[in-house]
């Protein structure tokens, strides 16, 4: 079997640590292994990270990785060396995350770094009741189960009024 993998093929479903214990000089040594389990099934993550690479470098998408990789320095506080940033980047690099209009930074990683991609997607002036302060979202969010968007302002998930409306619901039920 000698198909071509493609992102969505090592798109990260979860992690999986497994343990080895063995003797050495006497002494009992214990190695961690981590793997990425991935629609391939699980792969050893350094095996997993150059596939990713070069995937990457197949599509001609370095100049996006290191969008990404900027982006996770600049709001992933909790990754807090470049390792941990850079695999979160090839996490969300293979995941394409950059192209899923559900995705909560949607809108500012592609007004910053590809803002032609947001030309085909429906965006949506709100008002977070959080902080009352406005601005843009995709259909993709609002349409989520919750009933929540994520602030840009601070953070929280908060309830929204859209621009020119009394409130989601009444959008919802215009939406049919």
């Amino acid at each position: 079997m000698n198909e071509k993998l493609t992102f969505d093929d090592l798109a990260q479903q979860y992690d999986h640590l497994e343990s080895r214990t063995q003797m050495e000089n006497g002494r009992k040594v214990t190695r961690f292994i981590s793997y990425v389990h991935t629609r391939q099934g699980n792969v050893e993550r350094s095996q997993w990270q150059s596939m990713v690479r070069e995937l990457i470098r197949e599509a001609g998408e370095e100049e996006l990785f290191q969008q990404l990789l900027e982006w996770t320095g600049e709001r992933t506080l909790w990754l807090k060396t470049e390792k941990e940033r850079e695999n979160y980047a090839l996490e969300l690099h293979a995941s394409r995350i950059f192209d899923k209009e559900e995705w909560v930074d949607f809108v500012p990683f592609n007004r910053k770094y590809r803002p032609a991609r947001l030309a085909s997607v429906g965006l949506v002036p709100v008002v977070a009741d959080c902080c009352g302060k406005e601005f843009i979202t995709t259909l993709a969010q609002i349409q989520n189960v919750t009933g929540k968007v994520r602030c840009p302002y601070c953070g929280r998930f908060s309830n929204y009024k859209m621009k020119g409306t009394e409130d989601k619901d009444e959008c919802n039920k215009e939406k049919g």
